[in-house]
């Protein structure tokens, strides 16, 4: 299940009418031959690497959230 959640994250961030392209090929594929074929495992470090990745792309830092706060001057 982990690496589904890995493989929908991936996605979702690096969407592109490329990979489309290679996830319906895939599928054909999965079809004829079977899943355990193209599913590939997910390493640790791959895991590691997209979590890192996600939280840097958005996660609001301190000072931008300062930015964001309304201002308290009236």
């Amino acid at each position: 299940m982990k690496d589904r959640k890995y493989y929908d994250v991936y996605y979702a961030m690096h969407a592109s009418p490329w990979m489309d392209i290679k996830i319906i090929v895939k599928t054909v594929g999965v079809v004829f031959l079977g899943e355990k074929r193209f599913l590939r495992p997910v390493t640790e470090q791959e895991y590691r690497h997209l979590k890192r990745e996600v939280k840097r792309r958005y996660t609001v830092q301190p000072e931008t959230a300062a930015h964001l706060r309304p201002s308290t001057l009236s």
